[in-house]
């Protein structure tokens, strides 16, 4: 039979001799250890005594085979003792609590985690984190790209989830995290901005054990499929929206063609979420930490390691500085805003906004050479601010200042730099209209031209002989005003007659303006007194006032002048009314030699 079959005959034998030849599992027969056998025992109870000692404590399988050579001559080889080892455990610790189980989470519940990665954003390379929040029941995901794990950046996160999906969940299962809360001994304790974020938004918070990442899974596992899938190769964006906006639109093409193992397609299953889900509150969360600072004597506040500038007009002061995601708001005790700047996470960074600097050359113009502001500027702007002279180095600066705050600084620089290209010093309007025509983008022009305006009222007719006059004041007056003398030529001959006569006049009145300011300035370093009207022509001092005594009128010999129509009057305590240091009468002809410089005596 073997060899007709071409088996065996053992084989045959075998075959031969059985009964019962149903199929039987392929259980692989125990086999004989000689060499371990003998210390089954000894082993034994060492792993048994184990069970009552701190698990840190407990026999490795390395100890085990040096106990066994050394207490009970074992010749054997370590894989037999570590197999026998595992054998072991494996049949005698086995419990209910091994293994996973698969969860079926209710709709409206959503669960979060972190992730890193790194992208290009700007030319530079940097560190980020990856905020996952997945829906469970549909398997719809969707992430967010942040700098840090801070508190304020993870309620801002959750609350751009919010927006993305379009609606808040009823619960949010969370890891360990300190930013939000943490569980210690059975007991959560939240963070002040994650608990203000849960009542606005009004869902129920859970946090995991520690080292329970299982308790979580679907997120976990989003955090390294996402990864995978949108951010491989690295990403290389001009910001940090750019690259929000290409992860949500990854999620959402992914969401189109997840499907959920138990519910189905995944955009069904989402539908059912968000029909179990809260509607956003009208009003969204804004994730701001505000603390009290103190600012140094160069308007400096110190807020996580960073140094923030609030401006030295606001040196050494108790201050609030609202800490944002991305921003950060100083203002006084009061409310007074002081400064808004980009928030920073670099330890040692040093943090500022131009526009914060420039009540400061506004005041002491002299130290604008040597002001930080200046590496702000453009090198065009700093050469014409170099050449003004005090004043206009002060309205300039200013000007900028006040356009910066609804326009932007660097806006500002630009309006400033064209007005100084067209032979104008930047005052408050025209710097601020230009600033937020170039903020908003709109395109250089020559300005509005008048010229039809002026034929629609009848006065369109071309320049005659008095063309040249007017010509000649816009020219004389425009150079009063440091204009140059090819733009004053130029516009001499641009407009209608109406136009340059008004130009004319407006050039005229800056010049008797800045005439008067200088003459005022004048007047106070000299210290001049000011001239005083008389009060009244009795003979009386003016009410509320009494005649000094010792000093009488040189004609009446009496103290309130009551002869001859005399008018007593006072000027300022100031210097001498006279270059001779005397005070004449007209009427009398007599003179009061070294009279007191403050006061007068005149005759009616």
């Amino acid at each position: 039979m073997a060899e007709a079959l071409g088996v065996c005959r053992n084989s045959v034998y075998k075959y031969s001799r059985m009964e019962d030849l149903s199929p039987q599992p392929p259980v692989a027969e125990r086999r004989k250890r000689p060499a371990i056998d003998r210390y089954a025992d000894f082993i034994v109870g060492m792993l048994v005594d184990d069970r009552s000692v701190p698990r840190k404590q407990r026999h490795s399988a390395q100890k085990i085979f040096d106990r066994l050579v050394a207490e009970q001559g074992y010749a054997g080889s370590y894989p037999t003792v570590c197999r026998f080892v595992r054998e072991w455990k494996l049949a005698r610790e086995q419990s209910p609590r091994d293994g996973f189980l698969e969860l079926d989470w209710a709709p409206g519940a959503m669960q979060a985690d972190y992730g890193a990665f790194t992208a290009t954003v700007a030319g530079e390379r940097l560190e980020l984190k990856l905020l996952v929040a997945t829906f469970p029941h549909s398997n719809a995901r969707f992430c967010i790209a942040m700098t840090c794990e801070k508190a304020e950046c993870f309620c801002e996160g959750l609350a751009e989830i919010f927006e993305m999906a379009g609606r808040a969940p009823r619960l949010v299962v969370l890891d360990n995290a300190t930013e939000a809360g943490r569980m210690l001994f059975g007991r959560v304790t939240e963070s002040k901005l994650f608990s203000q974020l849960r009542a606005h938004y009004r869902f129920e918070a859970r946090f995991c054990n520690p080292d329970s990442g299982n308790e979580k899974g679907s997120a976990e596992n989003a955090v390294g499929f996402l990864r995978r899938n949108l951010l491989v190769p690295v990403p290389s964006v001009p910001s940090l929206d750019a690259l929000n906006s290409m992860l949500l639109s990854g999620c959402r093409r992914i969401n189109a063609a997840a499907e959920s193992r138990l519910h189905g397609p995944a955009p069904k299953a989402f539908a059912e979420d968000l029909a179990a889900m809260m509607a956003l509150p009208g009003v969204r969360f804004d994730s701001v930490r505000w603390v009290h600072v103190r600012s140094d004597k160069r308007g400096y506040i110190q807020l996580g390691g960073v140094s923030c500038c609030a401006g030295p007009a606001w040196r050494s002061r108790d201050l609030l500085a609202g800490a944002g995601a991305r921003t950060v708001e100083i203002m006084d005790m009061h409310g007074r805003h002081a400064a808004s700047l980009p928030r920073s996470w670099r330890q040692g960074e040093l943090v500022r906004n131009p526009a914060s600097l420039v009540p400061a050359p506004v005041a002491r113009p002299g130290a604008f050479g040597e002001s930080v502001i200046r590496r702000d500027m453009p090198e065009a702007l700093l050469s014409h601010m170099d050449r003004l002279e005090k004043d206009d180095l002060r309205r300039a600066p200013r000007a900028m200042g006040r356009a910066s705050d609804a326009s932007g600084f660097d806006a500002a620089c630009q309006a400033a730099e064209r007005l100084f290209a067209e032979g104008r010093v930047p005052d408050d309007a025209s710097c601020d209209a230009l600033a937020r025509r170039i903020a908003s983008g709109g395109a250089e022009g020559a300005g509005v031209d008048l010229a039809a305006c002026d034929r629609l009222a009848g006065k369109g007719a071309p320049m005659g002989s008095g063309a040249e006059a007017l010509a000649e004041r816009v020219a004389a007056a425009g150079a009063r005003c440091s204009l140059t003398k090819s733009l004053l030529a130029d516009w001499g001959v641009r407009g209608t007659p109406r136009q340059v006569e008004y130009l004319a006049e407006y050039l005229e009145a800056e010049c008797a303006s800045r005439d008067a300011s200088r003459r005022a300035s004048l007047l106070r370093r000299c210290a001049l007194p000011q001239a005083k009207r008389p009060t009244a022509t009795t003979g009386h001092p003016p009410p509320g006032r009494k005649a000094s005594a010792g000093r009488t009128c040189p004609r009446s010999r009496s103290s309130r002048g009551a002869r001859a129509s005399c008018s007593w009057a006072m000027s300022a305590p100031a210097r001498p009314t006279c270059s001779r240091r005397s005070a004449r009468c007209a009427a009398s002809r007599c003179a009061l030699q070294g009279s007191s410089p403050h006061r007068r005596w005149s005759c009616a």
